[in-house]
């Protein structure tokens, strides 16, 4: 924990060119804290008895938070796990036995610091398996950071099971540091765009965007598996690894968090053409959308997308309309000028 902070400053100032602003540094110091009485009792005293804390950390999209987060893994990457939600319950879910709790938290993680980003909870089952997870973590004296959108009172409504949901909230409110960024302005909706992320010209969409992957790669790309469980075929290069799809394919297929995440895995480059207004009749394909987009910022792949609306007129549904303001922030940052220089530059 030596120089903790003067490490996580130097790798966002290094990386990203920015410094902490009030909340994060309130954030930061708090969470320094928190982790030298970890060490401290964990690894000095070595008490039977010591429960530590976990930190919960909410407000809006693009105020700060995930970034925080990504500078502390870095700096401690050897002492802690990181997941992006979507990751973590994949995890969960992939458990054999509900029942088995140590499966559960041995699955996921061996370390003594966990973070966990982006929580959100759509579901009972989730909800139950967050509980599971949340009360075995303690035994193991596991400390972790969440961060959110909602606030634990928020975090999930349900008819079904009242009683349960309340008392997941009161256990975070009761076992977690809440802190809350009250900040409304997203940082990522400032960037300047750049003019090789979106294309809304419907006369020469397909056009502009055969020209971007020209200047990927010059070989033209053939229609491969790119998934070993699945028979679709889509326009890619391997050695290039890029893929070129139309939203309808890549989204209207019956794909989840681990295929999208196989595939974003697998390819650098990723165009996706044809989006149309996603409205509540798309709300599948609106699901599946964010899920992909949040794939591809956590990899820091780079993304080209096309539509005949403009990038601020396309979402039109009820549904997901909260999740959506965290994807259009994404998809600012991603269509920016310094997002994009880092990927055109050897180019």
């Amino acid at each position: 924990m030596k120089n903790f902070k003067s490490k996580v400053f130097n790798y966002l100032e290094e990386t990203y060119l920015i410094k902490l602003n009030s909340e994060q540094l309130n954030a930061l110091n708090i969470i320094n804290k928190q982790l030298l009485d970890l060490y401290s009792k964990i690894n000095i005293v070595k008490s039977l008895f010591f429960k530590p804390s976990g930190i919960y950390i909410h407000g809006p999209v693009g105020v700060g938070k995930s970034i925080l987060m990504e500078a502390i893994s870095k700096v401690l990457k050897k002492k802690l796990s990181m997941f992006h939600f979507n990751d973590f319950i994949t995890n969960l879910q992939q458990t054999k036995s509900l029942k088995n709790k140590t499966t559960i938290i041995n699955k996921v993680t061996k370390d003594k610091i966990v973070i966990i980003d982006e929580l959100q909870i759509n579901n009972l089952a989730d909800a139950i398996l967050i509980f599971n997870f949340l009360t075995e973590s303690k035994k193991k004296k596991i400390f972790i950071i969440f961060t959110s959108n909602r606030s634990p009172k928020n975090l999930y409504k349900s008819i079904i099971n009242k009683r349960f949901v309340s008392n997941l909230k009161s256990y975070l409110n009761s076992n977690f540091r809440v802190i809350e960024f009250k900040s409304t302005t997203d940082y990522r909706l400032i960037n300047e765009m750049g003019d090789c992320f979106f294309f809304s010209n419907p006369r020469d969409n397909y056009k502009q965007q055969d020209v971007l992957i020209k200047k990927i790669c010059i070989t033209k790309l053939t229609p491969n598996k790119v998934l070993k469980n699945s028979d679709l075929t889509f326009k890619s290069n391997n050695s290039k690894r890029i893929i070129d799809s139309s939203f309808k394919k890549i989204c209207g297929a019956n794909f989840g968090v681990i295929e999208y995440k196989q595939i974003v895995k697998k390819f650098n480059f990723i165009i996706i053409r044809n989006i149309p207004i996603l409205n509540e009749e798309k709300k599948d394909l609106i699901a599946r959308f964010i899920t992909l987009i949040d794939h591809i910022y956590d990899e820091k792949k780079f993304l080209s997308i096309s539509s005949n609306y403009g990038i601020d007129k396309i979402f039109k549904a009820n549904t997901k309309k909260f999740e959506y303001k965290r994807t259009y922030s994404r998809l600012i940052e991603m269509g920016s000028k310094v997002y994009i220089s880092k990927f055109f530059k050897n180019l």
